[in-house]
């Protein structure tokens, strides 16, 4: 009995605070839907509507089913001025539920036409995103390609610019070689030419030289008969004097001539002679013994006697005594000028 009495006891208590409870959360419920509502009407006030559609959200989920559907009309209303088409199928969506709850099936229809419109929009709207943004790939793209078909262009020049300079260097070396060619060929050409000159000018003075050598010899023969005296009649043999030393000398001077020598003497002593004296004035002591080194051949086939003259005069110690060096080129000038004078 006593149990008993403390279960009804114990369950009145648990249904008195489920009262309460219930009381409070109405309350609480009430003055949640009195704050939901201020907020609306000053955020109305104000025009912010994308807080006001959340507002009118928050209040549909508070109120009951007629006034709820009230709200959401008017936030899908709102979403549809702002322009956003998934804000609006949000909206749309619950409002259809509330609708289908409500059995207003009219209603339920018109705003699930509208959901698919919207639903349509978005998809269009993502399909333009999407082109739009394929658009801009393939501008991307293109000024891409623009770019390295420039710089291919680019590197073409480039590539025909060089090939160019090298052809042009290729055909400036060419031409400096048919040049090089051309100015060596005509220098050979020069060459061989001067030097036919230079041949015939010196067959020219073997021919002179032939001829001096031919009147040289004529004049000779001539002062040889000249010479020779005539035979006498044939008479009674006298005894023959001995020959004198002076008739001696002179066949043997003659004999000893040599007539090739002497011919080249007369044509270059004149030369060297005015090259010696020239060399003397100066103080070119070593033109003047490499002059009478090349006299001394011919001097001493002509006269013996001036070769031991030009070994003291081109020789080493003659430097050193001045006066006789001296003496003996004026003695050595004197016997080419009387040799030269001869004939």
């Amino acid at each position: 009995m006593l149990r008993t009495a403390l279960l009804l006891i114990l369950l009145h208590a648990s249904t008195v605070a489920m009262c309460v409870n219930h009381a409070a959360q109405r309350d609480s419920l009430r003055l949640r839907v009195v704050a939901l509502k201020a907020e609306l009407l000053a955020q109305d006030s104000a025009g912010r509507l994308a807080e006001a559609i959340s507002t009118r959200l928050a209040l549909a989920d508070l109120v009951p089913r007629k006034e709820a559907i009230q709200y959401l009309s008017v936030a899908a209303a709102l979403a549809d001025s702002i322009g956003d088409p998934e804000l609006g199928i949000e909206v749309r969506s619950r409002t259809l539920q509330r609708l289908r709850e409500a059995g207003d099936a009219k209603r339920a229809l018109e705003e699930a036409m509208h959901i698919i419109d919207l639903e349509r929009r978005v998809a269009t709207e993502a399909g333009e995103h999407q082109l739009r943004a394929l658009d801009d790939l393939v501008r991307v793209g293109r000024q891409e390609r623009d770019s390295l078909s420039a710089a291919s262009d680019a590197a073409l020049r480039d590539a025909e610019g060089r090939v160019n300079d090298a052809r042009e260097h290729a055909e400036f070396w060419m031409y400096l070689a048919l040049g090089t060619f051309a100015i060596a060929l005509i220098a050979v050409l020069l060459i061989v030419l001067m030097n036919g000159r230079a041949l015939r000018r010196q067959r020219a003075e073997i021919a002179g030289l032939r001829a001096d050598l031919n009147a040289w010899v004529e004049r000779s023969q001539n002062k040889v008969r000249e010479r020779i005296a005539p035979v006498p009649p044939v008479g009674p043999i006298a005894p023959v004097p001995p020959p004198s030393p002076t008739s001696s000398e002179a066949p043997a001077e003659v004999q000893a001539e040599d007539p090739m020598v002497l011919a080249f003497f007369r044509k270059q002593a004149p030369e060297r002679l005015a090259t010696l004296r020239d060399a003397r004035a100066r103080g070119d002591h070593e033109k003047v013994r490499r002059v009478v080194h090349s006299l001394k051949p011919q001097l001493a086939s002509l006269e013996p006697g001036l070769v031991e003259l030009c070994s003291r005069i081109i020789s080493a110690e003659a430097q050193a005594h001045t006066e006789r060096w001296n003496k003996d080129l004026d003695a050595l000038t004197s016997a080419v000028e009387r040799l030269l004078a001869q004939g």
